[in-house]
């Protein structure tokens, strides 16, 4: 093939502008949507912190600007499920820096806990607005410790993620490194969801 550089290209993230959705976490906490703005922020992306709670979005938006040649940081009192929201939003990003490039579809909740017989469906209904992303990490926290070394164990590598796990897979996937990777799924969950879940306690399920 011809014409192809012989240097490796960057992530080309610089400049850029995303939308992060439930980017913000209590205190200094390092949750998923408060790492990944850190993340993109830091690669010289702009970033709008997105969160119901404004004083949480705001300390993300702290952290992120932290130091120095970072992306500005935004941080927004956003509703995901308010449509009106969403809009102001991205007009907000299209009036201050003019293009929109990335969506982190982060936010979101449990969901209903049942089978497809016995399940409340005002409570899946509402989990089926607010997620459009998930990420087995995200309900990690708040878990009993029966539950969490159960999630150990089921994980293929026997850890224990965090925020910074999923970050780095979504940088990577908003980046120009994964420019050929499309129509795919990515777990980010250390195999968990690869391993056959045998004598896990209710608790430790998504939606236990």
């Amino acid at each position: 093939m011809a014409n192809i550089p012989s240097d490796p290209p960057s992530r080309g993230l610089k400049d850029k502008v995303a939308i992060v959705t439930g980017a913000g976490c209590a205190g200094d906490s390092i949750g998923n949507g408060r790492a990944i703005s850190i993340m993109l922020a830091d690669e010289g992306c702009n970033v709008l912190c997105l969160d119901l709670n404004l004083e949480w979005a705001s300390k993300t938006a702290e952290m992120a600007s932290s130091k120095p040649s970072r992306g500005t940081v935004i941080p927004i009192r956003s509703d995901v499920t308010s449509a009106s929201d969403c809009e102001a939003a991205v007009n907000l990003a299209l009036s201050k820096f003019g293009r929109l490039d990335i969506l982190i579809n982060n936010v979101g909740i449990g969901g209903a806990a049942g089978t497809a017989v016995d399940v409340d469906m005002e409570a899946w209904a509402e989990g089926l607005a607010i997620n459009m992303l998930y990420t087995p990490m995200v309900y990690a926290k708040g878990m009993s410790e029966e539950a969490r070394e159960a999630r150990k164990k089921r994980s293929l590598l026997g850890t224990e993620g965090n925020g910074w796990d999923c970050a780095c897979a979504v940088v990577f996937l908003a980046s120009n490194h994964a420019r050929w990777i499309t129509g795919a799924i990515l777990p980010v969950d250390a195999g968990a969801t690869a391993a056959v879940g045998i004598g896990m306690p209710k608790s430790a399920s998504v939606n236990g």
